[in-house]
């Protein structure tokens, strides 16, 4: 893919520490969909370089990225206040109040999605090998009632923790966690677990979708892999053009629209390896045929 060196990185729940140049050999690849229902906007995402990282809040599932923690907040209100202010709070029964009030409060945010915004972006996906069948739910939820586009990728897993791909995992029930056992939010391992079982976790409504997720840290700045828009703090990743090995515009795409954005790709000689199809019904069956534009 011509990628022949990336920065090494150790996460520790939101941060992340350069530790070096690191040499890779080689990179194993995923092959994955994505469905968008603006097809100009996915046509100049793919001339941009960049796609739009989502916020674990934003999802169109009220229980994505959910989790329920039992007992008190584990987050220590000196770690919120400062030891200084906690050590004078402890000897007066105001004071005492006060750092239940605060524990109630973190905890109500721990529970939100809201929460794991402060932590991670992410882009979903869904393998390039889904049934037929799955198509057609496909383009009609996730691509506009097929008026918006999908873009086929060819993504390496992971490179060495700058991004994370793995396979959601579809369960009847929410992540938990005894928050009493957890000393700090931002370090301790239960805690970082908690976190990370909720961004790879949704229920078994969803499994139609076969869905893949890529995690980015909010913390990450490698120019060669993110792009962050500082005014609203929007995150995206850099996508190479090789990365992406076909584009098909859904059944109902504007195509008198899209044809002179796919003329001005397809002169240009980074996007020449990319197929371009038109999604149309089958006069017979209940699937979708393509067609190369």
């Amino acid at each position: 893919m011509g990628i022949k060196e990336d920065l090494a990185v150790r996460v520790s729940f939101g941060r992340v520490f350069l530790t070096g140049l690191t040499r890779f050999t080689g990179l194993s690849m995923l092959k994955l969909c994505r469905y968008l229902g603006d097809s100009v906007y996915g046509l100049k995402s793919i001339a941009e370089g960049c796609f739009r990282l989502s916020r674990p809040s934003s999802f169109n599932d009220p229980f994505d990225c959910d989790g329920r923690a039992d007992g008190l907040c584990g987050i220590n209100p000196k770690y919120i206040v400062g030891e200084d202010a906690y050590a004078q709070m402890r000897k007066t029964p105001l004071g005492l109040i006060g750092i239940c009030e605060l524990r109630s409060v973190t905890k109500q945010q721990w529970d939100s999605p809201m929460f794991v915004d402060n932590i991670a972006r992410i882009m979903c996906f869904t393998r390039e090998t889904a049934s037929i069948k799955s198509h057609m739910l496909f383009w009609s939820h996730y691509a506009n009632n097929g008026r918006g586009i999908r873009i086929h990728f060819n993504i390496p897993r992971q490179v060495k923790d700058v991004y994370e791909i793995r396979k959601v995992k579809y369960v009847d029930t929410l992540p938990r966690c005894n928050l009493d056992k957890i000393s700090r939010m931002d370090r301790d391992p239960e805690a970082i677990a908690f976190c990370d079982n909720r961004i790879w976790t949704k229920g078994t409504a969803w499994a139609c979708e076969k869905e893949y997720r890529l995690r980015m840290f909010v913390t990450a700045r490698d120019p060669n892999f993110v792009k962050v828009d500082k005014a609203s703090g929007d995150m995206f990743l850099q996508i190479p053009a090789e990365w992406i090995s076909c584009v098909d515009l859904g059944p109902r795409s504007e195509l008198t629209i899209l044809k002179p954005f796919i003329k001005e790709l397809k002169a240009d000689k980074r996007f020449t390896h990319i197929q371009f199809r038109h999604a149309s019904k089958d006069p017979d069956r209940y699937r979708y045929l393509y067609k190369e534009i």
